[in-house]
């Protein structure tokens, strides 16, 4: 039946307990719950997740001490393998993980949603991510993305970090209060992880001759504040470009993120919409100072670097591919914009 000489192990991210006497097997997306009715589905289960932890074995050998040591049926011993070898919950002795490596938790991570973690571990040190703005997303989001293993940096921003950056810009002290921001992240990454290399431009992508300061790379995210002309002319010059991206913010108090690589369709000419009401636009765009919390700054953050890192490590399907998607945090509800190039 099971053939391979193949030793298998259980992964080290397995956990069982029990409520209200139901077997609670693996954790978060992994979750079963085995109702306590079931108890030789319980028995065995934990009885292969204990073997497994004291001894690598084949599934062969696995099946044989199930059934004739311990009497459980054909049936079960087969289906029980199955589930464990369907959930990632046992997995094969060379992928066994050593706790002191780096980026080991990572490699859980890749191992639980099926993914080679040395494969998506060197994808990640290949990668080139280029920010442009680095304040209260694009501060975090950086450091975050190194610190996971992309290798190669390139931050844009010309501002300077002000006290009231502080209360939503985590990464910055008072002590940097004065310094650009560029130039102190860069500082901040390198003491994260000092094999990544980091380009700091003390600059601002606010007309169509800076965009020649973006390097191609395999991802550029924008989490500037620029105003609305200038972004949308950023993001058909990515476009035309076939440049991958990603635009990561917030809504006002919604978290909003969105990743564009499906270049297919061809891209119209630069041009800025123009309205009998223009004027009255850039005036308020020019009063516009949204409310900007560390809080929702977080939650933007950290459904990007999900995104980031399964577009670069090449591991599952970003969930905003080529949509945005706004998280309305009054209702914890998310919906989907879906993006054409002509919104961009």
């Amino acid at each position: 039946m099971y053939d391979s000489n193949i030793k298998y192990i259980l992964a080290s991210y397995v956990c069982a307990g029990f409520i209200d006497s139901n077997l609670v097997f693996g954790l978060g997306s992994t979750t079963t719950v085995i109702p306590k009715e079931y108890k030789d589905i319980h028995s065995v289960l934990l009885k292969s997740a204990a073997l497994l932890i004291k001894t690598p074995l084949t599934l062969s050998e696995l099946y044989k001490i199930l059934h004739n040591n311990y009497s459980f049926s054909k049936e079960i011993c087969k289906n029980t393998i199955d589930y464990l070898l369907g959930c990632n919950f046992i997995i094969p002795l060379t992928l066994k993980i050593d706790k002191n490596y780096r980026y080991s938790r990572y490699s859980n991570y890749y191992i639980m949603n099926s993914a080679d973690p040395n494969y998506v571990q060197n994808n990640l040190f290949k990668s080139h991510v280029c920010f442009i703005g680095c304040g209260g997303i694009g501060s975090l989001m950086s450091v975050v993305l190194a610190a996971s293993g992309v290798k190669n940096l390139t931050l844009i921003d010309d501002d300077i970090i002000e006290e009231s950056n502080l209360t939503r810009q985590i990464v910055f002290s008072e002590s940097d209060i004065g310094k650009n921001k560029v130039n102190v992240l860069k500082e901040q990454i390198k003491q994260k992880n000092s094999s990544v290399s980091v380009k700091a431009l003390i600059d601002k992508i606010d007309t169509i001759d800076k965009f020649k300061l973006i390097p191609k790379c395999n991802l550029v995210i924008i989490s500037g504040d620029d105003h609305k002309d200038t972004l949308k002319l950023l993001k058909k010059y990515l476009y035309s470009n076939m440049q991958p991206y990603m635009e990561v913010g917030y809504s006002i108090d919604y978290p909003t993120w969105s990743l564009i690589s499906d270049f297919s369709k061809k891209n119209k000419e630069i041009s800025i919409e123009k309205s009998e009401f223009s004027e009255e636009i850039k005036l308020i765009d020019k009063n516009l100072s949204p409310p900007s919390v560390a809080h929702i700054n977080l939650i933007s953050i950290g459904f990007a670097v999900q995104d980031a890192i399964s577009y670069l490590g090449k591991f599952s399907e970003p969930k905003a591919k080529e949509k945005t998607i706004h998280l309305m945090i009054d209702k914890l509800k998310f919906v989907d914009q879906n993006i054409n190039i002509e919104m961009i």
